[in-house]
C-alpha cells in the first residue's frame, strides 16, 4: 500500500521526498504461495546553481518469502522421484534484500549546451538462500550531451557502461551416490557443490543529429548506435574424496559476446498542419560469440570429445543483418 509522500522545500531549493511502499504477491501452484516486499526510498532534488540540476535517490527493499515447497512441481503431478535439489531456491521467489543508489546531474555550461551524467549502483542479496542465485550486483555509468549549433541544426551523443556480476551455487549429484541431498549428504556442505560467477560488461555509444533542411517544411533526423557486450562465466568446485564432480571446472570465456549497431536516418516532409510524409531507412547488424555455438551441437564436450555436463536448448539467436526502407504517412487529428 503506497503511503503519501512527505516533502519540504528550503531556501536553497532542495526538495526531500521519502516514500514507502508494500507489495504482496499471492501465487498458486508455485513453490512460494506468498511473498511480501517493503520498499523505502529517499530522493533529493536540488539546484545548487542556475547551471546545474541534481537528483539523488536511495532505495532499500526487503522481500520476505514464506515457506518454500521445493517439490511442488513434481508432487502436483504425482511424480514420486524428485530430481530437484531441496535446498535450491528460485531467485524470483526467494527472500531478497536490495540496495540501489542513483545519482543524476544535468549541466548547462552554455545556452547551446546540455550535459548530463548518471551513476547507478545496486546490489541484490539473498540471505536465506544456500543454493541458486546468492547475489547480483550492477553498476551503470552514462554521459550524454547535446549541442544546438543553430535554430536549424543540433547534435547529440551519449556513452554508457554497464557492468553486472551474478553469483550462484548448486550441486551435482546422483541418486544414492556422492552429493545425494536426500540420503548421503543432506546438509549444505558437499565436495559436489559448485559455484559460478556470471560477469558481463556492455558498452554503448549513440550519436545523432537533427537538421531542418527547410524550416517548418523538411526535416532530417539521423541516429547511430553501437553496443558491444563481453560476458564470461567463472566456475569453482572444491575437490574431495567423495565427489560427484572430481575435477576443476573450466571457465567459459565467450558468453553472449554481442556486437550490435543500428543506423536510422529519417526524412520528414510536412504536408500541412495535420499531415506529413516520412521516408526512413533502418539498418541493423548483430554478431554473437557464445560457448553454446562454439564447435558443438547442443552438447558441450571437452577437448578430448567427452561429455562436458550440459544439454543446451539451442535457443540463442544467430548473426543477422537487417535493412528496412519505409514510406509513412502521418496524420494528426
Amino acid at each position: 500500500m503506497p503511503v503519501p509522500e512527505r516533502s519540504r522545500v528550503n531556501s536553497n531549493r532542495t526538495k526531500l521526498t521519502l516514500s514507502w511502499e508494500r507489495e504482496q504477491i499471492d501465487r498458486e501452484f508455485r513453490e512460494v504461495d506468498q511473498s511480501v516486499e517493503d520498499r523505502l526510498k529517499l530522493q533529493v532534488d536540488a539546484k545548487p546553481a542556475p547551471w546545474m540540476d541534481l537528483r539523488a535517490s536511495y532505495l532499500f527493499s526487503e522481500k520476505e518469502a514464506k515457506s518454500y515447497v521445493f517439490d511442488q512441481f513434481y508432487t502436483r503431478q504425482g511424480i514420486e522421484f524428485i530430481p530437484a535439489l531441496p535446498l535450491l531456491v528460485k531467485f524470483d521467489q526467494a527472500s531478497r534484500d536490495r540496495d540501489r543508489l542513483q545519482i543524476m546531474a544535468t549541466f548547462y555550461p552554455h545556452e547551446a549546451w546540455t550535459v548530463g551524467a548518471q551513476v547507478i549502483v545496486g546490489t541484490d542479496d539473498f540471505p536465506a538462500s544456500d543454493f541458486g542465485v546468492l547475489g547480483d550486483d550492477h553498476e551503470i555509468y552514462s554521459l550524454d550531451a547535446s549541442y544546438a549549433a543553430s535554430e536549424r541544426l543540433s547534435f547529440f551523443g551519449s556513452y554508457a557502461v554497464e557492468e553486472y556480476d551474478l553469483r550462484l551455487s548448486a550441486r551435482e549429484w546422483r541418486p544414492f551416490g556422492p552429493g545425494d541431498p536426500f540420503r548421503t549428504e543432506t546438509g549444505v556442505e558437499s565436495a559436489s557443490n559448485w559455484t559460478a560467477r556470471n560477469v558481463d560488461r556492455i558498452d554503448t555509444v549513440t550519436l545523432g543529429l537533427e537538421l531542418a533542411l527547410i524550416p517548418d517544411k523538411l526535416r532530417l533526423d539521423l541516429s547511430f548506435s553501437r553496443s558491444e557486450s563481453d560476458g564470461r562465466i567463472v566456475y569453482d568446485s572444491p575437490l574431495g574424496a567423495v565427489d560427484a564432480n572430481p575435477f576443476e571446472p573450466v571457465d567459459f570465456e565467450e558468453v553472449d559476446d554481442v556486437t550490435f549497431y543500428n543506423l536510422n536516418p529519417e526524412l520528414e516532409l510536412t504536408l500541412g498542419e495535420r499531415a506529413s510524409l516520412v521516408l526512413s531507412y533502418l539498418r541493423e547488424s548483430y554478431e554473437i560469440l557464445d560457448f553454446n555455438s562454439s564447435g558443438f551441437q547442443l552438447v558441450p564436450v571437452t577437448g578430448a570429445g567427452e561429455f562436458n555436463g550440459g544439454l543446451l536448448m539451442g535457443t540463442l539467436p544467430g548473426d543477422f543483418d537487417l535493412e528496412v526502407l519505409a514510406l509513412k504517412l502521418k496524420l494528426a487529428y
